[in-house]
């Protein structure tokens, strides 16, 4: 608008390239706010296919992300991922479980007996939860919080769940033993 401003100001009394000069920076203006405009619907669209998603995750926490590829929210937004991957970059989402990065909410997921997937942030949540509950004089090993997994229906190795669990700066069963 303010080149715009200019040409009027000036009331036609403008020379040739000043006015081409105008005019490209008029387009260019035009162009930035297109751009703008449609990284905007691409991050809003990505942000309810999160939410429509991840709706158990939003409401009860961690233990019930599912497993969701960037990949699949570009494809369904019709973006290419390395769009995705950029308009998601760096920004935040406002929700019941507090300010999340919406990176966050992409995660690979570990196959399940029942044929579903579950998110390996979900499975990690749930190591968590079960070395926070484990007895303090008898951690659970890494091989036996695989079995409770996998009697819970996620195919795991005990490899991945030491894994995970030194991804999350947890302590080996042994170093966490608590002697009285």
């Amino acid at each position: 608008t303010y080149y715009r401003e200019v040409q009027y100001a000036a009331g036609g009394s403008l020379d040739e390239e000043t006015t081409k000069f105008l005019q490209e920076k008029h387009r260019a203006a035009d162009a930035l706010l297109k751009n703008l405009s449609r990284r905007e619907q691409t991050l809003l669209r990505a942000a309810q296919i999160i939410a429509e998603t991840q709706e158990e995750y939003l409401e009860k926490g961690d233990l019930y992300l599912k497993p969701l590829r960037l990949r699949d929210v570009a494809e369904k937004v019709g973006a290419h991922e390395s769009t995705m991957s950029r308009a998601v970059s760096g920004k935040f989402i406002l929700t019941p479980q507090g300010v999340i990065e919406m990176k966050r909410f992409f995660s690979v997921g570990l196959s399940t007996t029942d044929g579903e997937e579950q998110s390996s942030r979900a499975v990690q949540a749930r190591i968590r939860q079960l070395i926070e509950g484990e007895a303090k004089s008898a951690p659970l090993s890494d091989q036996v919080i695989a079995e409770i997994l996998q009697k819970e229906g996620v195919n795991i190795a005990r490899r991945t769940v030491a894994k995970y669990r030194e991804g999350m700066g947890i302590a080996t069963s042994s170093q966490r033993k608590q002697y009285h």
